[in-house]
């Protein structure tokens, strides 16, 4: 009950604030629109040659919907999602881009990884 209370806590947090700088993705969020925001994050994923910072808020994005595809039980739109964030970040990492941030989120998706399928937190939990 505590980890999802904190774990909704940071998502409404990280949306905030990059959500200024996307009304869209924002009004998505604060109306529970998920398909407005799937549509949106769709858009930006296959968007041709994205900034980092693009490609940091589409992690951002991502974040926001594989919680919420936990939450409804998507699992394996969950985990796709995860694998497409994670190839993001360390893209990011390899051009040194705002690695704490990317430190955040990559240790978020191995908590969201435990939270999917708790036995792996022995292997990957120390990862995080």
């Amino acid at each position: 009950m505590i980890k999802n209370i904190l774990a909704s806590l940071l998502i409404v947090i990280c949306t905030y604030l990059n959500a200024q700088n996307n009304k869209t993705t924002y009004d998505a969020y604060i109306s529970g629109n998920m398909v407005k925001w799937k549509n949106e994050m769709v858009s930006i994923e296959y968007k041709r040659d994205k900034t980092n910072k693009e490609k940091l808020d589409l992690v951002n994005f991502q974040y926001g919907y594989i919680a919420w595809c936990i939450d409804k039980d998507k699992i394996k739109e969950a985990e796709k999602l995860i694998d497409k964030s994670e190839d993001i970040i360390f893209e990011l990492e390899k051009k040194n881009y705002n690695p704490s941030m990317l430190l955040a989120y990559k240790a978020a998706f191995i908590g969201f990884k435990i939270g999917i399928s708790p036995y792996k937190a022995p292997f990957i939990g120390l990862r995080a």
